[in-house]
């Protein structure tokens, strides 16, 4: 069986007949009949190219001019000789093209005659482009370049962010196209088509739309879903298109269906008040990915059980030691120097200011929440942490930052918050800064009134003295209305002085026992 097929060439207005040889010995007359619209018809270009030496013979007739077709096939195309007649035309009308006892030896018995066709003359496309989504492939289908009937495709140009495979589909090839992974953005490449007698490159331009990766990963919860424990958030989440930083949102709700921000809950811990107990408890990882996408996963909820009420411990006017136990606990020091005694590490728990009291919680939720009022300090296997803000820790405290403008070092304070707890005022702890190799490398053994209202000036609000507030100071202590010592544990405890203190201090001050 022969194969006729027709096409649009390269140029404009040149079309194709190709008739392909099965290779067997037959032979028979071929009559082909089509219509064609143009106002002049030339052929041209009459070629032949194959496999064997089977020659071809025949006379074309039109009804606008006549040619003779004789020759021997030169090549192949996928296997099969076949034979090529080009012609051109352009302009309108009606042209027949009669092929009159056309022989195409080795031809088997029969000849399938292709059915009319209107041809419109149009220009050859110099570049052809595409859309596709991110993380998808184009695949060109049959005929990928109208302009030509390409039996062959060669790549000539690789594109930048992908690449390009060509599959056989019968005789004509297709390509296809995949983006690297999660690319988005422009590409391009070059094809050369061939269709046995014209080649010509086409550059492909490729614009590929950018598509939202969903994250890939989960959000858990760990720790004893009870109240007075704590409760931690975590995940393993990735995303193709980058990860943003992950912000935790705890949310609440009685019925599992509408769901509410839990008020400050916005780290990865959650401590399970007894305003949760019977609510359902989740936790929203919200990011930004690196795309500008919006992405948020939540977690699994759980149901938050009352558990047991918290134990009441009592202290007494005295200055009670009281131990800690794994059981939630509500601690009443009451009068004295109370010390709550914990066997773990400071590192091992949090501690919080809040208005019923200060929480103790301990990071692994191995232990229940304890609650301290009018307990003063805490002691760990390391270092011990003094609550009493506005007492003698918190005076001591202050008094690094006005005398040396610096945080103290836990030794030091330690030995100053003993000697004030033994009774010493915080005049006679000033006093004893002077005597202090820090105080007089800073200040100088013997100095002067203005160096001192320059540097606790600098140290407590960060500027030089006003005049009014110079000269008032300077009254002062000329006059010796109050001393050098006084007048820094004024400064001290100036309200300036408090007010830039309180954010390091508000959920207890760490500090070292002086064991001198």
């Amino acid at each position: 069986m022969a194969i006729v097929t027709i096409w649009q060439g390269i140029e404009a207005g040149k079309f194709v007949i190709k008739l392909y040889s099965d290779g067997l010995s037959s032979s028979n007359s071929v009559n082909l009949k089509f219509s064609y619209t143009a106002s002049q018809l030339i052929l041209k270009d009459i070629q032949f190219s194959g496999s064997s030496s089977t020659s071809l013979s025949g006379t074309v007739v039109g009804s606008m001019g006549n040619a003779e077709v004789s020759g021997q096939f030169t090549g192949g195309g996928n296997g099969q000789p076949f034979a090529t007649l080009v012609f051109s035309g352009s302009g309108s009308g009606t042209f027949n093209l009669d092929f009159s006892s056309l022989r195409l030896n080795g031809v088997a018995s029969t000849f399938v005659d292709p059915p009319a066709f209107a041809f419109a003359i149009t220009s050859t496309p110099d570049a052809s482009s595409i859309v596709l989504n991110e993380d998808s492939t184009f695949n060109s289908g049959y005929n990928p370049f109208p302009s030509m009937f390409a039996s062959k495709l060669e790549l000539v140009t690789q594109p930048k962010h992908g690449t390009v495979s060509f599959n056989a589909n019968g005789l004509i090839q297709s390509y296809s196209y995949k983006p690297d992974a999660n690319y988005n953005g422009q590409d391009s490449f070059s094809i050369k088509a061939k269709d046995g007698f014209d080649e010509k490159t086409f550059l492909v331009s490729a614009t590929i739309n950018p598509v939202n990766d969903e994250p890939v990963g989960s959000v858990t919860i760990t720790g004893e879903k009870t109240v007075g424990y704590k409760i931690t958030a975590s995940n393993n989440l990735s995303d193709a298109d980058g990860m943003g930083v992950v912000q935790y949102t705890w949310q609440k709700s009685s019925n599992s269906v509408s769901w509410s921000d839990i008020a400050g809950a916005n780290s990865s811990n959650l401590d399970l008040v007894s305003d949760l107990a019977g609510q359902n408890v989740r936790v929203v990882a919200s990011y930004k990915d690196l795309a500008g996408t919006s992405e948020r996963v939540e977690s699994s909820s759980f149901l938050i059980a009352a558990g047991a009420p918290a134990k009441v411990v009592n202290g007494t006017a005295a200055a009670d030691r009281i131990v800690n136990t794994r059981d939630a606990e509500l601690v009443d020091g009451g009068n004295g120097m109370d010390t709550f005694v914990n066997a773990g590490s400071r590192y091992n728990y949090t501690i919080a200011n809040t208005s019923s009291g200060f929480k103790v919680t301990d990071k692994y939720a191995l232990e229940g929440v304890d609650t301290l009022v009018n307990v003063e300090r805490i002691q760990f296997v390391d270092i011990n942490v003094a609550l009493d803000i506005n007492g003698t820790a918190g005076q001591a405290y202050r008094l690094y930052q006005a005398a040396f403008g610096r945080k103290p070092d836990l030794e030091g304070l330690g030995y100053w918050i003993k000697d004030m707890d033994k009774g010493s005022s915080l005049t006679t702890v000033a006093a004893g800064f002077f005597q202090s190799p820090e105080f007089q490398k800073l200040y100088g053994a013997n100095p002067s009134v203005n160096t001192l209202i320059t540097n606790f000036y600098q140290n407590v609000l960060h500027r030089a003295p006003d005049q009014a507030g110079f000269d008032y100071w300077n009254e002062q202590l000329s006059k010796g209305q109050i001393t050098a010592a006084g007048a820094l544990a004024s400064f001290c405890e100036s309200t300036e002085n408090q007010a830039q203190i309180i954010g390091s201090i508000q959920n207890g001050i760490d500090y070292k026992v002086w064991n001198g």
